[in-house]
């Protein structure tokens, strides 16, 4: 099987076998440095056996410690035992030295915080007694690198009376008690000539000093270059520098040499730790940035990442903790840093011999050889450290190490910028005519948010002069020295303008469109908004969309100002009577529902019903022109009257309503001024003369009611009016509301019993046939919601939904409607395969609920094998507030196999640009629009155009209201799809439709079914309106 695999496979393998074993010895030497490690310099003349006692006794009991030390047997090797105590008591044997020289005893441990030593003669006499302490100065001895050292007395020594002498010949002892920092560092005794001891001591400082001034200028250099050069490889490269210099001479006990006591305060302490710990962060922080982008995507970069934050986090605490607890944390954190690095390069290995991994590597090899030096040597399996493999000369190689691998990943980087700008310029050459032929502003931004590119469209939408843009190059680039030298002094001109240019649009972009793009991108990271451009004598309308860059962001800027006059004049002609020039029904009821939802004005809003009386007979007397003359002249007479206090609708026909919306003077007189107005003087078409008198009916707006409750209590007090024998006004009495507060609390009655059992006995569904236009044989329904009431009649459940949606029920019933819509078509699967489709009208309320569109969702999936069959309605309304929503729940219908409606288009704001993109398959025209065929209204317009553009965007149209034959010829000549209302069907219960679905599925391949002959159900008389599941129900008015 080995012979089988590939070369590269081998490779891989070799690699990862070789990783392994560096993997294993470098943890191995990086413990055992950072466990053990004294500073390694030239040879002493020897270095002292001793034996080592754990004891926290006083030095007044220097007898007592000293017989537990002889009794200890032979002296102890260096690193041959240690102790986890702080407190240590040690023997040690000095030689005989015949030779007249001055003789030093270096305690060489950085980790020694306090220390008493004493020598003894071979008579147990005191020669010498010594006192160190890092936070005071040293009594008979002097601070080390690293530790302290002790100058032995010269021979012959004179000594006090009484005090025998001795010979030379034997040896001394030396008595020590030390107290670390740390429990159970390596401890060494080296004996020195003076001499020797002070050249040594001169050699470690000055080569500790002129390292770490390398490192430190090294770091400040790259650190400005970094900054300068925005480049974050680079400032990680000073990090390390300066973390390593400053961990150089922290473990080289340069610091405590140099600042003496004030290295051992709290604060001292604590910096000294963090500074410790800064190496191994850096270490971490600097293979994080070389190797960020080789394993993008790969499981280890996440823990090389993971590695970055967690050593940060150290750094952090590293300066409040306890030396012990430190030790362990930087041990730990510089062996998963040794484990990080050498995976890291197993991994790039893995996938390809590459040499920067091999300089990757050189560092923590380096610095794993020099500790195994420190190890060998103080095992005792060298003589002396090896002086090229020294803590100082590791160091130097591992800068420059690192450095070689920074310049290597900077050359990549650039080699790959180059590579990515040539191939940009490439593009930008191929698509340059595109960019100018392309009949959207395009700008790019940097991150000054100052204007750098740009194409002519930009330039004139601004109005900067058109001549000072270069034609011979990609739109608003930067000159190059080949263009220029192509073109010659021409090309300079040019590049003059295309300044002047950019200078002239930086001035004219609009500084509070600069901050909305702004502020978009900050919060959203993209931006898509619709912008009114101001111009000296006009304005354009501009849809801005902006992204963000690697650079800035870039902006374009689509002219919308005809779409937005096309919409404007849609909603103008939907909401406006074209022969009057007065609001529509429409259009009031749109203004009503403003008004209405104005509590703290409520008090000042009452609604005028007009009647014009017997103006039938004008019409056949006179003409329908004469009729026309007359019903403008009316709202002519009534904006005279009236004033600014009224806004006058034409209702239909002879019908009109006043709004009225102020304090002063009193709506009642003002209802009485709006009669006076058209029959206070007679009319006149020449030659004739003819007064017109009318019925008015005027009801004050109460807090909870909606447009629809208003108009219909305008219209009863106007009704009223004219059984009174006309020509007067009447005001909408209180006491007539008696049934309607009776209904409104049955419908209360309803939505708690609902609430309390959650059982829907009285609600029953019903549905409306939606029928295909034309020579088609199509068959849709809509589903309406039915109020059964207690005395077992069905009616509308217009009031019940308001309170329901008051009172928060609303997406409970809708869930119920759902469930029941979904197993009804679940029953007649096999009965309902001839059907187009079966909608089902959701309130705004269960549309704007994260919870029931999930629920939703879930119940398409379970109900999936008649998805196909169902179709969600969704006002155009709800769309068009929060069409990224509304997308993606359609989105999510439409992979289950369902589809979506926009219901009610027209009645509300017409965004065009946005119902092709939400992905609807029907477009349910608002009723209104259809209600124009009979009067020849200007809604005939706007049901043309909706409908051509449903289907040029491939959607079926259907139009709502279709309440007499006579406007089939004109729908089927328009050419909508499906035709919905009184005259095709009236809402009928659920079993009969399946008798005329069954019926239609019989005549599936026929001409027979043109048109079902459906008619209201018996004893049902049709509602006025409905809202939420009954938006279908015809007519809508009376």
């Amino acid at each position: 099987m080995t012979q089988s695999q590939d070369p590269a496979a081998r490779q891989r393998q070799g690699a990862r076998q070789l990783a392994s074993w560096v993997l294993l010895l470098i943890a191995v030497s990086y413990v055992v440095w950072m466990y053990a490690y004294p500073m390694a310099y030239s040879k002493p003349d020897q270095v002292l056996p001793y034996r080592i006692l754990a004891s926290s006794k006083n030095f007044n009991e220097l007898t007592s410690v000293l017989g537990s030390l002889r009794e200890q047997g032979s002296a102890l090797d260096l690193g041959t035992k240690s102790s986890n105590a702080k407190t240590l008591w040690v023997l040690a044997r000095i030689p005989a030295d015949t030779v007249e020289r001055t003789r030093v005893l270096h305690i060489a441990n950085r980790s020694v915080q306090k220390g008493d030593a004493v020598i003894l003669d071979e008579f147990g006499q005191a020669l010498l007694y010594a006192h160190f302490n890092n936070e005071q100065e040293p009594v008979n001895a002097a601070r080390a690198l690293p530790g302290f050292a002790i100058t032995l007395p010269e021979l012959p020594l004179p000594l006090p009376a009484g005090h025998r002498r001795f010979s030379g010949e034997h040896d001394l002892t030396a008595v020590l008690r030390l107290e670390l920092s740390i429990a159970g560092p390596a401890l060494s005794l080296n004996l020195w000539d003076e001499t020797r001891f002070i050249e040594a001591q001169r050699q470690i400082e000055a080569q500790g000093t002129l390292l770490g001034s390398i490192l430190a200028l090294l770091g400040l250099t790259a650190f400005v270059a970094g900054q300068l050069m925005h480049i974050r490889v680079v400032r990680l490269l000073a990090f390390w520098l300066g973390s390593r210099a400053v961990f150089l001479m922290v473990r080289g006990g340069y610091i405590q040499f140099w600042l003496g006591s004030s290295a051992s305060s709290v604060v001292g302490m604590g910096l000294e730790q963090m500074a410790q710990m800064a190496f191994p962060c850096a270490c971490a922080a600097l293979m994080w940035g070389l190797m960020e982008s080789r394993l993008q995507g790969h499981r280890f970069g996440t823990w090389l990442h993971g590695m970055y934050i967690a050593s940060g986090f150290a750094l952090a605490v590293s300066g409040l903790l306890p030396p012990d607890i430190f030790q362990t944390l930087l041990y730990l954190v510089g062996g998963a840093i040794v484990v990080t690095v050498v995976g890291m390069v197993v991994v790039n290995l893995s996938r390809r011999i590459s040499v920067m991994s091999v300089w990757y590597l050189c560092t923590p090899l380096l610095d794993g050889m020099a500790a195994a030096n420190t190890l060998f040597f103080l095992l005792g399996i060298t003589q002396s450290p090896l002086p090229w493999l020294d803590l100082q000369s590791t160091t130097l190689l591992a800068v420059m190490n690192a450095s070689t691998a920074v310049i290597g990943y900077l050359a990549a980087e650039r080699s790959r910028q180059l590579r990515s700008q040539e191939a940009a310029m490439t593009a930008l050459g191929r698509y340059q005519a595109t960019y100018r032929a392309v009949p959207i502003g395009l700008l790019s931004f940097d991150r000054d948010n100052r204007i750098e590119r740009y194409n002519e469209v930009a330039v004139r939408l601004f109005d900067v002069p058109a001549g000072s843009i270069d034609p011979h190059r990609a739109p608003g680039a930067r000159a190059d020295a080949s263009s220029l030298a192509t073109r010659g002094g021409d090309s300079a001109s040019l590049d003059r303008a295309h300044v002047d240019t950019l200078s002239a649009l930086n001035d004219a972009f609009p500084q509070d469109l600069a901050e909305r793009i702004h502020q978009e991108l900050e919060n959203f990271e993209e931006a898509d908004f619709v912008w009114r451009l101001e111009k000296v004598s006009s304005h354009r309308w501009l849809r801005v969309q902006a992204q963000k860059t690697d650079t800035g962001h870039d902006v374009s800027l689509t002219d919308i100002t005809a779409l937005k006059q096309a919409e404007h004049h849609l909603i103008h002609e939907s909401q406006h009577d074209r022969l009057t020039g007065a609001l529509n029904r429409h259009g009031l009821e749109k203004r009503l529902e403003a008004l209405l939802n104005e509590h703290e004005t409520l008090d000042q809003v009452s609604l005028c019903y007009i009647d014009l009386d017997r103006f039938k007979v004008l019409n056949d007397v006179f003409g329908h022109q004469a009729g026309d003359t007359v019903l403008v002249d009316v709202v002519r007479r009534l904006r005279s009257r009236l004033g600014e206090h009224a806004e006058i609708a034409r209702m239909g026909g002879d019908e009109f309503a006043v709004l009225l919306n102020g304090k002063e003077p009193p709506h009642r007189l003002l209802a009485y001024r709006a009669l006076d107005a058209i029959a206070g003087r007679p009319f006149v078409i020449a030659p004739k003369r003819f007064a017109v008198t009318a019925s008015v009916g005027m009801s004050p707006a109460l807090r909870g009611q909606t447009s629809s409750q208003l108009i219909d209590r305008a219209d009863n007090a106007c009704r009223e009016a004219k059984r009174k024998g006309r020509n007067q006004v009447v005001i909408f009495q209180d006491g007539e509301q008696e049934g309607e507060r009776q209904r409104h609390q049955v419908e209360m009655d309803v939505l708690d019993r609902l609430r309390r059992t959650k059982e829907f006995r009285d609600f029953e569904l019903a549905i409306q046939p939606v029928v295909g236009l034309g020579e088609s044989n199509r068959l849709g329904g809509e589903i309406l919601l039915r109020h059964r009431t207690p005395d077992g009649t069905l009616r509308s459940p217009a009031g019940l939904i308001e309170a329901a949606i008051y009172r928060g029920e609303m997406a409970t019933i809708d869930r119920w409607v759902l469930n029941e819509t979904l197993r009804w078509l679940d029953r007649n699967e096999r009965a309902f395969r001839a059907l187009d489709f079966i909608s089902l009208n959701l309130s705004a309320e269960a549309l704007s609920d994260e919870a029931f569109k999930t629920y939703l969702l879930s119940q398409v999936r379970r109900y999936q094998q008649v998805a196909p069959k169902l179709v969600v309605e969704i006002n155009e309304t709800v769309a068009m507030q929060d069409g990224y929503m509304m997308k993606r729940l359609i989105g999510g219908l439409r992979q289950l196999g369902a589809r979506a409606a926009l219901d009610n288009v027209g009645g509300g704001f017409v965004n065009l640009s946005a119902i092709g993109e939400i992905g609807v398959a029907y477009l349910k025209i608002d009723g209104a629009f259809t209600e124009s065929l009979v009067h020849q209204g200007a809604g005939q317009a706007v049901l043309r155009t909706l409908t051509v553009l449903a289907h040029e965007l491939g959607i079926a149209s259907v139009a709502k209201s279709v309440q007499s034959d006579l406007m089939l010829p004109a729908l089927e000549n328009i050419g909508v799809d499906y035709g919905q209302g009184q005259a095709l069907g009236a809402p009928m219960p659920l079993p009969e439709f399946e008798k005329l679905a069954g019926i239609a599925a019989g005549v599936e391949h026929s001409e027979a079914f043109v048109q079902p002959q459906v008619t209201p159900l018996a004893g049902r008389k049709a509602p006025q309106q409905d809202i939420a599941h009954t938006d279908a129900l015809e007519p809508r008015h009376r």
